[in-house]
């Protein structure tokens, strides 16, 4: 994606990289405690921080806060909770009862079960709002939200208008040169 756009802002590359790198197709049904997951989430964090010609000291929470999504391990936690409240109230008998029964009566032998425990115990809540809200997404947002501080968001919305400045999408006077902003950004991103 570098070779092929990689004179694109950071914007139109984050957008790009989100389409087309990151589908995540079939994480509904990943098993949430896995090591391999944990090691999925380092390549991500590792290729947006490559994209966004960033230090790899970069702070982990800046990421998702500059590319305007969830943390990658909370995006695949919100699609496999969103899938399981689907079986949950879906329109087939056998699809609800499965669907019942491991997350009820099966729990750690269930696969499913196993990642609605998990994701209870990750997102301090309850059964009952697994089933009452209309997708879990609206509480793993809150929660990721609640873990960032006001100085963190403020540090990454002047990191993300340093990076405009230094792709050029965003013009100051002659104030600051490239090598200024450059080292901005690297202050910006590990201290």
């Amino acid at each position: 994606m570098l070779c092929s756009f990689g004179k694109l802002s950071s914007d139109v590359k984050i957008r790009l990289f989100r389409s087309y790198c990151t589908s995540l197709y079939g994480c509904e049904l990943w098993n949430l405690s896995c090591v391999q997951l944990a090691e999925l989430c380092t390549k991500w964090r590792k290729s947006v921080r490559r994209l966004l010609n960033l230090p790899m000291q970069t702070h982990c929470y800046l990421l998702p806060l500059l590319c305007h999504c969830l943390p990658v391990f909370d995006e695949i936690c919100g699609r496999a909770m969103n899938f399981v409240r689907s079986c949950l109230h879906h329109e087939s008998n056998i699809v609800r009862c499965v669907a019942w029964y491991s997350v009820l009566h099966g729990r750690y032998r269930s696969p499913t079960g196993r990642n609605v425990s998990f994701c209870l115990r990750r997102y301090n809540c309850d059964f009952n709002d697994l089933l009452s809200c209309r997708s879990f997404s609206h509480i793993i947002s809150h929660f990721v939200s609640a873990s960032h501080t006001e100085v963190q968001r403020v540090i990454a919305s002047l990191l993300s208008e340093c990076l405009l400045l230094r792709d050029g999408t965003l013009h100051l006077p002659d104030c600051f040169s490239r090598i200024d902003i450059n080292d901005i950004i690297m202050d910006l991103c590990v201290n």
